[in-house]
């Protein structure tokens, strides 16, 4: 595949070319501090699986720290919670973004029970983050840089920090279910891009996460090979849906 020549620009297509190129390239990157060579494929098979007592320890604080979650819960309790998350995710296999929320919301709630450093700890993002890796369907991740990017695609022009179930509530009212499926079909309509075994959820995340970042002109402005500006062009075809009114109403990128 060769790189574009034409002229670039910001927009929704070049979006998600952006967003599966890095989802592509994020997928097999091994962890920075790790030392078991883990990265998200392997942590998804991981999880899939059973966590060997002896070794989940050691696999969840890598993906701690990878994430950025590792001070939002106490080392003794990660694989407690992993496995509360796991068997609530697995018992929620075919439902909707909000039951899974509320599911998720009931064990993070408990305040008390999970507190760091002898203060009360909420560890929402590391409860979303897992469950993702337990079954990436019709799933997104919660942290700042997503809820950055969908207060940019809401009426109010100052960005704030939206709370658990107001950033799900809002993803639920963008149909984010069927931009997953399209970008899933998209994957594995691609030979090259399915045998990476790429989620269209993860994409998504990438997408959000792009958006709430501060240089993401220049991550949707640079070249991109055929393959990721084919999917881009594929995830706007006859696709007008309430996810893309919002991202050229309200944050002014073209649908193209």
């Amino acid at each position: 595949m060769t790189p574009e020549n034409q002229e670039t620009k910001f927009t929704a297509s070049r979006l998600w070319a952006a967003a599966l190129e890095e989802h592509e390239q994020s997928w097999t990157r091994k962890y920075k501090y790790s030392k078991l060579n883990l990265n998200d494929r392997s942590f998804h098979d991981l999880c899939k699986g059973e966590l060997h007592p002896g070794d989940a320890g050691k696999i969840l604080k890598e993906f701690f720290t990878e994430y950025g979650i590792a001070r939002t819960l106490p080392a003794c309790k990660r694989v407690e919670f992993f496995e509360q998350i796991k068997q609530v995710t697995k018992r929620l296999d075919e439902t909707t973004i909000l039951n899974r929320m509320s599911a998720l919301k009931k064990i993070t709630d408990d305040s008390d029970h999970w507190k760091f450093n002898s203060k009360p700890a909420n560890p929402v993002s590391a409860a979303s983050k897992i469950s993702w890796f337990i079954n990436p369907t019709d799933w997104t991740m919660f942290d700042s840089y997503a809820v950055r990017a969908i207060e940019k695609l809401n009426k109010n022009s100052q960005v704030v920090a939206l709370k658990f179930p107001t950033f799900y509530s809002r993803i639920d009212c963008l149909k984010v279910p069927t931009l997953i499926q399209r970008a899933d079909d998209l994957i594995q309509a691609d030979a090259d891009v399915k045998s990476a075994k790429l989620h269209g959820s993860r994409v998504f995340d990438k997408l959000l996460w792009i958006m709430g970042s501060h240089d993401y002109y220049k991550s949707v402005s640079r070249p991109f090979d055929e393959k990721y500006l084919n999917f881009g062009a594929g995830m706007i075809e006859k696709n007008n849906c309430t996810f893309h009114s919002h991202l050229n109403e309200r944050w002014g990128v073209p649908i193209q």
